[in-house]
């Protein structure tokens, strides 16, 4: 083929092929001659070049199409993406920290890489399996999720997030603080605590323990208050400003007697004033009493002494004990009022009347028990009255 300029050549239209010649000028500085290499050499060449390094392109590079591309080696690519880094002194970490372990029995710090210097979305695990406590703490004035520092005791972990300005905290690791069954609440420091009291303002009482028995009460967002044991029969009273409750036996002015069923041997006569004039009232009240049957032949009475005049609301009757002697019993008021209120009712013991009256007394009025059938006397048992009833006294002269 007769000679002729390159720039005259016809243009190659598929892919070269590895065996296709190309001249080229070798050994340049000594003594150039012209050779023929394949291309098949010059990919080989180039292979062996590349080995064991990759090409990475920036940013600009990547917007520009340049080739001013940098190689990373396996060697520094392990470096920038290292492993697990184990310190057991003070520590500035460094950008290619990725995971450190602090490892000392006394406290010690823990200083971030400035954000700058890590760049965005550069991210650090610390982990304390020391038992001095670690602080972790950012450069200069810079922050972790908006806190200046944050503590590591034993085997917590953090993670956290570098946004080229300060750092973010990914997770928090805080097992060391929690127990097994307990609810899980933030500590002043924003870690996870499972000890202690559930404050008032997270729905809990704000105490760790209650007295036996106290009534709870609010107390703003203080931890909830609890009254001291009361005794039976006590009434819960509200005390002066504040109004703080209280147990109270009946005294004082305002607080009613004490509620309950006690035993009596002897009547209970005082009233409970409900509402009154200045020269006249109306009370509602009862009186209670009970009799020992063994000392009586066929009849017993129970003192009551209620007064004249009163309106006999109703009245309860109980066998306390047993009663003996007879088969059944009847029971009528006496004196002052002779109404019957009941007959033949069994004798064994919890046996109960309720029996509603009306009837207005005339005089002081008691109730008169009687045996019925069986020997027709007692001889033993314990009956049991309560006589509810009004009384309304009018009002006086001028």
């Amino acid at each position: 083929m007769a000679n002729v300029k390159i720039t005259e050549l016809a243009e190659l239209a598929g892919r070269p092929d590895d065996a296709d010649i190309l001249e080229i000028v070798d050994d340049v500085a000594g003594s150039p001659t012209s050779k023929k290499i394949t291309l098949a050499n010059i990919r080989a060449a180039a292979t062996d070049a590349l080995i064991g390094s990759v090409l990475l392109a920036t940013e600009a590079e990547a917007k520009t199409g340049t080739n001013a591309s940098d190689a990373v080696t396996p060697a520094t690519l392990r470096s920038a993406i290292a492993g697990a880094t184990t310190i057991t002194d003070t520590y500035d970490t460094l950008v290619t920290d990725s995971v450190i372990y602090c490892n000392k029995a006394t406290p010690f710090t823990v200083t971030l890489i400035a954000a700058a210097t890590a760049g965005a979305n550069k991210r650090v695990t610390l982990l304390n399996i020391g038992a001095g406590l670690v602080t972790v703490e950012g450069n200069a004035a810079e922050t972790l999720s908006g806190e200046l520092n944050i503590s590591l005791a034993q085997y917590e972990a953090v993670t956290l997030d570098c946004n080229g300005t300060n750092w973010l905290i990914v997770n928090a690791y805080n097992i060391n603080a929690l127990a097994a069954s307990k609810p899980v609440f933030t500590d002043a420091n924003k870690n996870l605590v499972s000890t202690g009291t559930l404050g008032v303002d997270q729905g809990g009482l704000g105490v760790a323990t209650l007295a036996l028995n106290g009534i709870l009460y609010g107390n703003g967002a203080s931890p909830v208050g609890v009254t001291a044991i009361g005794a039976e029969g006590d009434i819960l009273v509200a005390g002066a400003d504040p109004f703080v409750p209280a147990w109270s036996a009946g005294s004082g002015t305002g607080v009613p007697a004490r509620v309950g069923s006690p035993v009596f041997t002897t009547q209970i006569t005082t009233p409970a004033e409900l509402i009154k004039g200045s020269t006249g009232g109306f009370f509602r009240t009862f009186v209670e009493a009970t009799e020992d049957l063994s000392d009586d032949a066929g009849t017993a009475t129970i003192t009551l002494n209620i007064p004249t005049g009163v309106m006999i609301l109703g009245v309860q009757l109980r066998v306390d004990t047993l009663i003996e002697g007879c088969t059944s019993w009847s029971a009528a008021f006496s004196g002052g009022n002779t109404a019957a209120i009941c007959t033949e009712q069994a004798v064994a013991q919890n046996t109960k009347v309720n029996s509603f009256s009306g009837n207005i007394t005339t005089n002081t009025t008691n109730i008169l028990i009687t045996a019925v059938g069986g020997g027709v006397d007692f001889t033993a048992g314990v009956l049991r009255a309560i006589v509810y009833y009004e009384i309304f006294t009018a009002m006086a002269s001028l």
